[in-house]
């Protein structure tokens, strides 16, 4: 099964914070969630919205944890982002590429995340 998780940019500039999201009572996302430790109980650190992104439950090939918003490169030096359309995941190219048809453990163990949407903008 797939480990359901999100991240987000803390408003505070503690970097990632990650976990599930939190609402509000208007069902709005403010906050994410997470499990410090046994004594401190669940945690709430309030992100930049726009810097939200789940977890895809795959991982490059430096075993690093592929989310929503991440930036990746193949061996051939293409870039794509890391986005979920109705179908599921995909890697939009950033370039005039080709996308890949698969966002699957066996193309992606070959990709290697460079940076993301909301700290690496130029990259786009």
């Amino acid at each position: 099964m797939r480990e359901i998780k999100f991240r987000g940019f803390s408003i505070d500039g503690l970097g990632w914070v990650y976990g599930l999201p939190c609402y509000d009572e208007y069902g709005v996302i403010t906050e994410i969630c997470f499990y410090k430790d046994f004594y401190n109980g669940v945690q709430f650190e309030d992100v930049i919205l726009e810097s939200i992104g789940q977890y895809t439950g795959l991982k490059d090939v430096n075993g690093m944890e592929i989310y929503e918003g991440d930036i990746i490169t193949d061996s051939r030096k293409r870039l794509f982002k890391v986005e979920w359309n109705d179908w599921g995941w995909f890697n939009r190219p950033i370039t005039n590429e080709t996308s890949y048809p698969f966002f699957n453990n066996g193309i992606m163990k070959y990709m290697e995340i460079i940076g993301n949407i909301y700290e690496n903008p130029e990259l786009l």
